[in-house]
């Protein structure tokens, strides 16, 4: 699958095929999405010196080069994958624990001897030509040049071609569709390419910003809290475009402000400026989040109920600053929390709720009386008698009800018990 490059909107950064060499200042007339592993496998065997840098199915790292036996494919297309052999990058098949070598093909006189010829040779019309006719054998040089040079030569690979008018939504989506084998195209993925192209940063730093290092050192932040270990990039980039789009909202001053949102669409139309300004405070505000699990008995994230609940507590605790440290406002938050997770509210649908809260919650937070009670909490609902009902320990409500939320004192669920809430959410409502 490709995508024409000359395109306003979608600006990625190019990086070559392994195995090839251009100057760096080559511009791409298309973009390479799909196909990736297989181009360079292609490329690696059907150029150059044909040796292909691979690995076994153990994950051991092997060196081949590919030949074809030319009598074999001879036989018919139907013959053909049996023509193909796989050997050492020296050409040299050994057995007896390499003691023995059983076919050597590592010159091009033993190649023409055994009648093997090199796959690396295939589109170069000067060096195959020479090549056939030092075999000797003028009728068996014209019919492998008929039969299977000059098929291969005339070969069209079949792609998929995006215009210049694809946002880059529609290239997730697309790919999304036909990449049913390889590595999912996320939200990440597509704006480490974009990111990388930025030309101001470029032109600033005198190089190209790369945000899977970047991430990297998110993650090294965040190992001290194992809460935090099912936040993935994802997460991170939509509480990223949480703050980012909040800001752009209460700076519009007409009539139709930009919106708040979280959704994938809107994470993609981020700017490395906004990521950049964004990133520290989010690092900071997750560890924050953390701790504050920690305090609500909280301490690994299997135990966590919402893992997605984490990116509105970041972003409310990015809006608020130090004030979420208050007793009124952290109260406040302490009751959003627990609403969310007894009221089993993140489960899906929850962008459009990450809106909400970081709209609602931080005015909230603060106190002032004209400040309208947050969705989250309006839409809970809790039954006391749903905590004799849960079987299934994944559930939200289960880990927020009879887990960390409240502490069993009595002898058991079958015998009675005593539930103690968090103090800072008062009387049952």
């Amino acid at each position: 699958m490709l995508l024409d490059t000359k395109n306003d909107e979608v600006r990625f950064k190019p990086r070559l095929i392994t195995g090839v060499r251009l100057s760096t200042e080559t511009s791409p007339d298309y973009l390479l999405l799909d196909g990736q592993q297989r181009l360079t496998s292609m490329t690696q065997a059907l150029t150059g010196d044909g040796v292909v840098e691979t690995s076994d199915d153990r994950g051991k790292l092997l060196s081949r080069r590919y030949f074809v036996h030319i009598e074999t494919a001879l036989l018919g297309e139907e013959r053909v994958d049996e023509a193909v052999i796989s050997v050492p990058a020296d050409g040299k098949i050994k057995t007896n624990f390499d003691r023995e070598v059983v076919l050597d093909l590592s010159t091009p006189a033993q190649q023409q001897e055994h009648g093997y010829f090199p796959l690396n040779l295939l589109f170069s019309p000067t060096e195959s030509t020479d090549w056939l006719i030092d075999l000797g054998n003028t009728e068996l040089f014209k019919r492998f040049n008929a039969e299977v040079i000059s098929p291969a030569s005339q070969y069209e690979l079949p792609a998929i071609l995006l215009d210049r008018n694809t946002s880059k939504e529609a290239v997730a989506t697309v790919f999304e569709k036909v990449n049913t084998g390889g590595e999912p195209l996320t939200a990440f993925e597509l704006l480490t390419a974009t990111f990388a192209g930025d030309r101001e940063y470029y032109e600033a730093n005198g190089q190209d910003f790369r945000l899977r290092e970047d991430w990297a050192e998110t993650c090294r932040q965040f190992e001290h809290y194992p809460v935090l270990r099912q936040i993935t990039s994802t997460h991170f980039l939509q509480a990223v475009t949480l703050l980012a789009s909040r800001k752009k909202h209460l700076s519009d001053a007409g009539a139709r402000p930009t919106a708040i949102t979280a959704k994938t669409e809107d994470v993609l139309k981020l700017k490395l400026a906004d990521y950049l300004e964004w990133v520290d405070p989010l690092r900071e505000a997750f560890q924050w989040a953390a701790r504050f699990c920690m305090d609500r008995h909280i301490f690994d994230a299997s135990l966590l109920p919402y893992p997605t609940q984490l990116i509105p507590l970041a972003a409310i605790r990015v809006v608020l600053g130090p004030d979420a440290d208050l007793l009124g406002p952290r109260t406040q938050i302490i009751r959003w929390f627990w609403s969310g997770v007894l009221g089993e509210l993140y489960g899906s649908t929850t962008e459009t709720r990450f809106v909400a809260d970081v709209r609602q919650v931080p005015e909230w937070a603060m106190g002032p009386e004209s400040a309208a009670t947050p969705r989250t909490i309006q839409d809970a609902t809790f039954t006391e008698s749903r905590l004799h009902s849960l079987r299934s320990r994944v559930s939200a409500a289960y880990k927020g009800g009879l887990g960390p939320a409240a502490r069993r004192t009595g002898p058991g669920l079958d015998g009675g018990q005593e539930l103690r809430q968090d103090p800072a959410l008062g009387a049952p409502g």
